[in-house]
């Protein structure tokens, strides 16, 4: 993730010799996450922000604010709990599972297979909101050509 403080991000270039590079997803995907990413891998230029203009809204303190620039906030291990596509905050707006794959590059379902009980929806949110944006990874790999 990106570190709180400038002088951690520093602390880690200087350890993994190599300075970080700042890629938000909304360049790819419609989802603000800000990851920093040390690599070796030369990064190629990384593309214009598409204008995204989807409706999400997220949940903060009982109320419901929409995201004002088109793309969902950042996905969490909780994130299938606390984002809406709709004003209205009802457990048919939220976010399910399958739009969290999709907002971060995995084909809808990919994670189904674990969904075998209640229970399990959060198992599959957590492996979701920990991973990494797959056209993110992708970019960054296009370096090795």
């Amino acid at each position: 993730v990106k570190p709180a403080k400038r002088e951690w991000k520093e602390m880690m270039d200087e350890i993994m010799n190599v300075k970080g590079k700042l890629i938000n997803s909304d360049l790819f995907v419609p989802q603000n996450r800000e990851r920093i990413y040390w690599t070796n891998i030369p990064i190629r230029p990384l593309p214009k922000r598409p204008t995204w203009n989807k409706e999400f809204w997220t949940c903060s303190h009982g109320r419901l604010y929409k995201k004002l620039n088109g793309v969902c906030g950042c996905l969490t291990t909780m994130c299938v709990f606390d984002m809406y596509h709709s004003s209205v905050k009802a457990p048919e707006n939220r976010i399910t599972c399958e739009d969290a794959e999709e907002l971060q590059g995995l084909p809808r379902g990919y994670t189904a297979s674990i969904n075998r009980n209640a229970r399990n929806k959060t198992a599959r949110s957590k492996m979701i909101g920990n991973g990494w944006t797959i056209p993110v990874i992708k970019h960054i790999f296009e370096g090795l050509k």
